[in-house]
C-alpha cells in the first residue's frame, strides 16, 4: 500500500479559512423604532456598542438603507425587528414602520457576494418560529447568512438592546482570539454569562447554522 502523501499547506490554509467567520470589521444595524417603546435609548446603546466595535459600523433607518449597507459587505448584521403580520403573512418591521414580508427578502439583504458569510443577530419577537412555512432565521440562512441566532419567545424591547451589545461584543472579542473558538461553544458560553447576570431572555435565544464555524486564530 501507497504511503498517503501530505496535504498541501495551502489547501490546509485555504480550507480553515472557511471555516472561519470573519470579524465584524463591518457591521450593519437595523432596529424597530419599538424596542424604544417601553425605555428610550435601547437603540442608541446598540449604535454606539457597535461603533466602539467597528469603525465601519452603519445603521439603516428603512430597508432601502439595509440593502444599500449590504454592498458594504458586513460580516455582522444585527436586526433588532418587530415581527408583525402585512397582507396575512408575517413580516419584520424595522424603523417607524417599515416593513418586509419573508418573501421579499432577497439575497441582497444578506450579501453582496458568494464569498460573504455574514453572521446575523435577529432579535426580535420569535423569530425564530413562525406559523408558516419557513421562518425568518431559516430564511436568512437560505439567502447566504452562515450562522443566525434568533428567539424562540417573545422578546421585549428593551431587553433585546442589551442582549444584542452583548452579542455583538463577544463576538468582537472571539474574532481577536489567537485560539479560534467554535461559534456553538461561544453562544453556549454567552448564554451562561447572561443567565449569571439574571438576564433571561437567553433562555429562548438559539444559534442556527453549523456550530463548527470558529472564531478567531487567523494570523495577522
Amino acid at each position: 500500500m501507497e504511503a498517503a502523501e501530505p496535504l498541501d499547506a495551502d489547501l490546509v490554509s485555504m480550507a480553515n479559512e472557511r471555516a472561519t467567520l470573519d470579524s465584524p470589521h463591518e457591521i450593519l444595524f437595523a432596529a424597530s423604532s419599538r424596542v424604544d417603546a417601553e425605555k428610550k435609548g435601547g437603540i442608541a446603546s446598540v449604535r454606539k456598542a457597535l461603533e466602539r466595535i467597528s469603525e465601519g459600523a452603519t445603521y439603516a433607518a428603512t430597508w432601502k438603507e439595509w440593502v444599500d449597507g449590504v454592498t458594504r459587505r458586513p460580516s455582522l448584521l444585527v436586526l433588532l425587528p418587530h415581527q408583525t403580520k402585512e397582507q396575512r403573512a408575517a413580516a419584520l418591521e424595522i424603523g417607524d414602520g417599515e416593513t418586509c414580508l419573508g418573501v421579499q427578502l432577497l439575497p441582497t439583504f444578506v450579501r453582496s457576494s458568494e464569498d460573504d458569510a455574514p453572521i446575523v443577530l435577529l432579535l426580535g419577537c420569535d423569530t425564530a418560529v413562525t406559523d408558516e412555512l419557513q421562518s425568518f432565521v431559516s430564511r436568512f440562512q437560505d439567502l447566504g447568512a452562515a450562522l443566525v441566532v434568533g428567539t424562540t419567545a417573545s422578546v421585549l424591547g428593551q431587553r433585546a438592546a442589551p442582549v444584542a451589545r452583548a452579542i455583538a461584543s463577544e463576538i468582537a472579542a472571539a474574532a481577536k482570539r489567537r485560539e479560534p473558538v467554535a461559534a456553538g461553544d461561544l453562544i453556549t458560553s454567552l448564554r451562561r454569562k447572561l443567565l449569571a447576570k439574571g438576564e433571561l431572555t437567553a433562555l429562548c435565544l438559539t444559534a442556527f447554522g453549523d456550530a463548527s464555524w470558529q472564531l478567531g486564530g487567523r494570523s495577522a
